[in-house]
């Protein structure tokens, strides 16, 4: 696993950019790049993961029951949406959007984070319980004490769940078409001479 370097303009601040990629195979997904875009003026940093063979629009659904289920892979790119029912969480693709190779305990970490800058903003008492309720409910699980189910859905294939009690199927049309992509296409006409 070679890590490779490179500098670039930031796309934010116009500052000095690092960008650093290596790839690696994962077993039972394929070959997949890491890349990370860092800027030390304006502080941003972008991460990705992309599959590098080609795959299908997929589904990924994990029963997390104990302790152990928590150590289900979890690859998402960017352009992967991740559910958590229980608890009433999506984590959809956006402008920022990171990717990453973890595992479950990590996604309910980055849940826990982001709750724990919600709650300490200035938010309604209702919002405040309910936010509270979904940080008590996060920390049960993460004992394995709380049951619930993981979802990823990815309609350019590129995230995945990896793991004993993984079940994969293909997306249907109609749920690729309301999957957020946060990918912008453009048209482009030529000039008639």
């Amino acid at each position: 696993m070679k890590k490779a370097v490179m500098k670039i303009e930031c796309p934010f601040c116009r500052g000095k950019a690092i960008v650093s990629y290596f790839t690696k195979k994962i077993p039972n997904f394929g070959n997949v790049l890491f890349t990370t875009i860092q800027c030390k003026e304006c502080k941003l940093k972008i991460s990705d993961v992309m599959q590098l063979d080609v795959k299908e629009p997929k589904a990924f659904v994990a029963e997390i029951k104990n302790e152990e289920d928590l150590k289900t892979k979890v690859i998402r790119a960017s352009s992967g949406t991740i559910k958590l029912k229980e608890f009433g969480i999506e984590i959809e693709p956006g402008p920022l959007a990171d990717g990453f190779y973890t595992n479950v305990e990590g996604v309910l970490d980055r849940c826990e984070a982001r709750l724990k800058a919600v709650l300490n903003s200035p938010i309604s008492q209702a919002q405040y319980k309910n936010a509270k309720k979904i940080f008590q409910k996060i920390k049960a699980a993460k004992q394995g004490k709380v049951k619930f189910t993981i979802e990823i859905l990815d309609p350019f294939g590129n995230s995945a769940l990896i793991g004993k009690n993984v079940k994969e199927r293909q997306l249907t049309k109609k749920e690729i078409a309301e999957l957020k992509t946060d990918i912008i296409v453009f048209e482009t006409k030529r000039k008639k001479k």
